[in-house]
């Protein structure tokens, strides 16, 4: 079972020997379900354009008996190396012809932040950027009053509160023959308070 995301461009996993390819995306996770049925060393390519260097985006898929994929899985874990978010943010860095490289362990929630796009520090999450948003973000719909928003993990639990005293929207730009003549638009002034 393999779980699949991009952190830049789109891209597509391939394993002619297995079922057929299926697109890495980033900000999304795709799944390939599949069975190889016999033991052996297959050719795996990145089958999406991508850029510089995608000639290179090729792979050996190890097709291992249980036994032998329990001893892989044991040697490779013994290596000791942790695949941390830095050496994630590194790992990820635009590159031609990288070796193989191999981690015993991987830091907790690093697949969940490759896939909200928040590796690094401080970055918001896309699932919190969509959870502000369910709940009016910072247009319109969620001022009101004043909003609370509290803010995601990793931000030390703070929350912002927020007023506007006024509101600039397209639509206000449109019926303005001011705006329409070329004048200033006045940005909206908005507060934050923590």
């Amino acid at each position: 079972r393999f779980k699949l995301t991009a952190s830049s461009v789109m891209n597509a996993f391939y394993i002619p020997a297995l079922a057929g390819q299926i697109y890495a995306m980033p900000g999304m996770q795709t799944q390939l379900h599949a069975v190889i049925n016999q033991p052996g060393v297959y050719d795996g390519i990145s089958s999406n354009y991508s850029g510089a260097g995608f000639s290179g985006m090729r792979f050996k898929f190890h097709g291992l008996s249980e036994e032998d994929y329990d001893r892989w899985v044991l040697a490779n874990r013994q290596s000791g190396a942790v695949l941390t978010r830095d050496a994630y943010l590194q790992l990820e860095k635009p590159s031609q012809r990288e070796p193989v490289r191999r981690f015993a362990s991987v830091a907790p929630g690093l697949y969940e932040a490759i896939l909200n796009r928040c590796v690094e520090a401080g970055k918001m999450c896309l699932h919190d950027m969509m959870s502000i948003d369910a709940k009016g973000g910072g247009g319109r719909a969620g001022l009101g009053q004043g909003a609370t928003i509290a803010l995601p993990k990793g931000w030390n639990g703070l929350s912002i509160r927020t007023a506007a005293s006024d509101v600039c929207a397209a639509d206000d730009a449109q019926r303005s023959s001011f705006a329409l003549s070329g004048g200033p638009i006045a940005a909206p002034r908005r507060t934050a308070v923590q």
